[in-house]
């Protein structure tokens, strides 16, 4: 019987033994494939074709590859862009905030990156300089950028997380653009590049009529999640995605899981949020997540003393339609549905939504309206560019200013 147990044992053992090895070998030519593929690869989220570069980056998805500089033309609007240390088209502000110094700190999208204008052309720095020309002696304002190309609210939550607090705001501005963060916020944070390159953000989701304050991350051959929230896929996607980060073979095979990607989209696609009508369960679903989102950022931004508001951004076809009723050409939509688009829907039904939740409103679509009304210079792109001109940058700029004094934010005291 002893005889029999021992050669039980040892066969265990000899299975363990070679289990072991193989797992051994397994993990070493991992290593050795990882290593070879560092060597001889570069990333492929990281590129300077086509107009700025990005760099993958874990919290926040991507962000401006730091120091890049480059020569743009928009529409004849030739000038230099460079980004400081931390990728934004900014100067470069410290962590610290000197005394005397009142800090904004604005968080968005390309209107904020602002790539179309020279840096002192831009709405933060056109907002810093009016400003300061209304503080008295011994105040003085700094104005300090975070706008990434293609950031929704998710990314702006997770960047104030993780970088925008250390810079001690006074004020958060925290802009809104439905054109696109509507989509862009959906629980399928995959943004595939003018260049085709991959690039993933953290999401969040309500989990049974309830939001989750904690982030989900999208990765390679992971579906997202918006109406289960199974713990296990949590957890998975937080592994998943740290190796994406660090794995070059993860990273290389990610097009075979791109090409089977489920992706998550409201119906119909031409521009939903203008229509007055649409019933679409994932529509409702995006706007829902917006303003839980934003809620979230209001809370931690109070929770360090600092205030909050919330600047929504009209798209260039609302401001055209609300201004010219009459507008044939209004790209976003079918033709055959204008008579169902109502330039104003977005806004109303964001600010709406978020006066629930207490959170301060600055829409920018009704003084757009009238400036383009009164027959002056347009504020966007005329042609291939949708974003805000020099004179866009600084009608936003004035309109914010003159909110932020109004409502004795900033002032002495």
């Amino acid at each position: 019987m002893q005889s029999t147990n021992r050669i039980k044992h040892s066969r265990i053992r000899d299975v363990l033994g070679k289990t072991a090895l193989v797992v051994l070998g397994i993990f070493l030519a991992v290593v050795l494939l990882e290593l070879a593929a560092g060597q001889l690869l570069d990333p492929p989220y990281q590129t300077a074709n086509g107009r700025f570069g990005v760099e993958c980056d874990r919290l926040v998805g991507w962000r401006g590859i730091p120091h890049m500089a480059k020569t743009m033309d928009t529409e004849g609007h030739t000038h230099q862009v460079v980004l400081n240390s931390r990728g934004m088209h900014d100067g470069e502000p410290a962590f610290e905030k000197a005394e005397g110094v009142f800090r904004v700190l604005v968080i968005g999208d390309s209107f904020i990156e602002a790539e179309q204008v020279d840096e002192q052309e831009t709405s933060h720095q056109v907002l810093e300089d009016v400003l300061n020309s209304r503080m008295p002696p011994g105040r003085r304002v700094e104005v300090i950028s975070a706008g990434v190309g293609g950031w929704g609210p998710a990314q702006e939550l997770m960047y104030y997380r993780s970088e925008g607090r250390r810079y001690q705001p006074d004020v958060v501005v925290a802009t809104w653009f439905p054109g696109n963060d509507l989509l862009d916020n959906l629980p399928d944070s995959l943004r595939t590049g003018r260049e085709g390159i991959n690039r993933y953000a953290p999401y969040f989701v309500i989990c049974d009529g309830r939001f989750d304050p904690r982030p989900w991350f999208s990765v390679p051959g992971l579906q997202p999640t918006w109406d289960e929230c199974p713990a296990g896929k949590r957890l998975l996607g937080h592994v998943l995605s740290w190796l994406y980060a660090h794995s070059r073979v993860y990273q290389r095979v990610d097009p075979v899981f791109a090409e089977a990607r489920q992706r998550i989209k409201y119906q119909p696609m031409a521009a939903p949020w203008l229509k007055t009508k649409t019933g679409d369960e994932v529509l409702n679903y995006a706007y829902a997540l917006n303003v839980h989102i934003y809620a979230r950022l209001a809370q931690e931004v109070s929770e360090t003393g600092a205030e909050i508001v919330f600047v929504l951004v009209p798209p260039r076809e609302a401001v055209s339609k609300e201004a010219n009723p009459d507008l044939a050409d209004l790209s976003v939509v079918d033709e055959a549905d204008l008579g169902d688009v109502d330039p104003t829907l977005p806004h109303r039904t964001m600010a709406e939504m978020m006066q629930t939740h207490q959170l301060a409103v600055l829409d920018l679509q009704p003084y757009f309206v009238d400036h383009v009304k009164a027959g002056n210079e347009v504020p966007y792109g005329t042609v291939h560019d949708f974003h805000w001109n020099v004179r866009g940058n600084q009608l936003a700029a004035q309109v914010i200013a003159e909110w932020l004094i109004d409502q004795g934010i900033g002032s002495a005291e």
